[in-house]
């Protein structure tokens, strides 16, 4: 049951970080058509990307994580704490539903490191 919760959080994440990565070619277009400088236009695809990036390694430590019990157990719980920050900052953000889903996605990995802790 512990993999099961696990695995849920850590494919939502990886729902977001391909759902965020898809949208780099429409911003990309929207940037090079904007009257921003040429520094700011060649950088953009590279800053853009960084979240996706990040959510993807979030999701491998996660998945490490749930395949390394016992010890994994401290690996999902600092990854479901780091997960917890970027939910927070989304709030900051104003971005309602991705930290809807990053707190979601938090939940489970703590609670796949509780359910195995209870056996």
């Amino acid at each position: 049951m512990f993999r099961i919760l696990g695995l849920s959080g850590t494919t939502l994440i990886l729902i977001m970080a391909a759902f965020h990565g898809s949208g780099l070619r429409y911003v990309n277009g929207i940037m090079s058509e904007s009257n921003a400088a040429a520094f700011i236009k060649d950088i953009f695809p590279i800053l853009f990307l960084q979240p996706s990036l990040h959510l993807l390694t979030l999701a491998a430590f996660a998945v490490l994580g749930l395949f390394f019990m016992p010890d994994g157990r401290r690996v999902l719980q600092l990854t479901a704490l780091a997960i917890l920050v970027d939910a927070v900052l989304a709030l900051v953000l104003q971005a309602w539903i991705p930290a809807g889903m990053l707190v979601l996605a938090a939940s489970l990995l703590f609670a796949a490191t509780f359910y195995h802790q209870a056996k």
